[in-house]
């Protein structure tokens, strides 16, 4: 055999070898795509989804129609026709945390609730509904934003996706802290941020007039030795006018000798009031109906399946149910705020239900705020939890709306403006009406429909002996 023949029986093609490889082994969380194997986010790849999208190692599986309604720039990419099914597309720059915290404001678990605790979070959300022109969340991001994020942060944001009115503010908080700017934090920021924080530093400490940073301990003063401290003047800020860019002092000039203050005894807290006990059951669930309604309260509630089975005569044995398979009765727990938007919900599509929806309500108030809280204080407080203020806050959110879309129509008789206008800063009042976050203005007959169901509720809740809300 000739050294040509044994090479073409040696040399194999690129194709061949493919051809003759073992095929790639999936696991049944993986999916293959573009030649690779995809890990399939748990939450976010939706099997009725149209589109696609791989971000890192993870793939994520989405309705593609919701995306282009929203966005311009998703519209530019997949076209403006709906699709059953669009082409993979693989997102470059951008990570799969930041894609899970925008499928959670995008496609919540439960509509008008998001549970994205930090402030990265709620950046990511901001730099992708930034890049993507979706301008509702871009506003709700920000809103997010304003009391969760630091003055850092704050004005890293500001500089990068064009929000003014944040500049001020963060450059003035960083001037006035206790500590000065580190390396790490300067190289966030740009040279004249730097510049202008250190500069305002400088002229401020002549006055000595600096705030600890949030949480740092602060050493009372030596009583033996009387201290200098500069008086605080509150018409002024580090950058305003009469400020350390200014032409006026920053500060008063006038001195005062300070002793540490005495530390007063906190006073011993009365124990929690004893839960009251659970209903008597006068009409129990056949054992199919309760394994159902065990199913529907674990997780994720399926609100929608748990109301239609409860109903006025079934009340007492869903009480039971709620104590012994979830975690609605736990103080404080995630639930609450799911379950109040739920309610309202209900009962705006659905006003029979308004007396059942009153009685779920008040069990929980009673019921549900005993006892320690299930998560830190921090956590407690970031995201308002409780069955109580959740609901107080949804009877607010909604005078809310209607009172800015009430204005809005005196400005835009078409009433489809008034409700975009009246309702840009309240998307998750509007949820409660169910209607469509981000989605068209409903008609207004439909809006004043569900809207006078949901005020019937809130009166009913308002008139409970309980004082369910104020």
């Amino acid at each position: 055999m000739s050294g040509s023949e044994q090479r073409t029986v040696v040399k194999r093609s690129a194709s061949e070898e493919a051809n003759d490889a073992p095929p790639m082994k999936l696991r049944p969380v993986q999916v293959k795509l573009k030649g690779k194997a995809w890990t399939k986010h748990p939450d976010y790849y939706l099997e009725d989804g149209s589109l696609t999208l791989l971000v890192e190692d993870i793939a994520f599986r989405v309705q593609g129609s919701l995306l282009i309604r929203q966005s311009q720039h998703w519209k530019d990419t997949l076209g403006s026709d709906p699709k059953e099914s669009y082409e993979p597309q693989e997102l470059g720059g951008v990570k799969k945390n930041e894609m899970t915290a925008f499928c959670a404001v995008f496609w919540p678990a439960t509509v008008g609730r998001y549970f994205l605790p930090l402030a990265e979070s709620w950046a990511s959300v901001l730099r992708l509904a930034s890049l993507w022109g979706i301008a509702g969340m871009r506003s709700l991001a920000i809103s997010e934003l304003q009391t969760k994020a630091t003055p850092l942060l704050k004005l890293v944001l500001a500089r990068t996706h064009d929000i003014p009115n944040w500049v001020e503010p963060s450059l003035d908080a960083l001037a006035r802290r206790a500590e000065p700017l580190s390396l790490q934090e300067a190289n966030t920021l740009g040279m004249e941020d730097v510049l202008r924080v250190s500069a305002a530093r400088e002229r401020l400490s002549k006055t000595q007039v600096v705030q600890p940073a949030p949480g740092a301990t602060v050493r009372a003063p030596d009583t033996r030795t009387p201290t200098r401290v500069g008086s605080y003047n509150p018409f002024g800020s580090a950058f305003g006018s009469g400020s350390a860019f200014g032409s006026g002092p920053a500060f008063g000039s006038g001195l005062q000798d300070k002793a540490a203050p005495a530390t007063p005894a906190k006073p011993v807290a009365p124990p929690p009031p004893a839960k009251p006990p659970l209903p008597l059951i006068t009409s129990p669930f056949t054992p199919k109906e309760l394994e159902d309604l065990s199913t529907y309260l674990t997780g994720t509630k399926s609100w929608d399946k748990i109301f239609g089975m409860v109903t006025t005569e079934k009340f007492p044995a869903f009480c039971h149910a709620a104590a012994d398979f979830s975690d609605l009765l736990v103080p404080h727990s995630l639930s609450h705020g799911s379950l109040s938007a739920a309610l309202f919900k209900y009962v705006a599509t659905r006003p029979a239900y308004i007396p059942t929806a009153v009685k779920i309500a008040a069990f929980m108030v009673s019921h549900s705020e005993h006892g320690e809280p299930k998560y830190s204080p921090a956590v407690t407080s970031t995201l308002k939890l409780g069955f109580g203020g959740n609901l107080q806050s949804d009877v607010d959110g909604l005078r809310g709306l209607w009172g800015t879309v009430k204005e809005a129509k005196v400005k835009y008789p078409d009433f489809k403006l008034a409700y975009k206008s009246g309702s840009r800063h309240r998307p998750l009042a509007a949820a409660l009406l169910d209607f469509e976050l981000y989605g068209e203005p409903p008609r207004e007959a439909l809006y004043n429909e569900r809207s006078a169901n949901a005020l019937r509720f809130i009166t009913a809740l308002s008139a409970d002996p309980t004082r369910l809300i104020k």
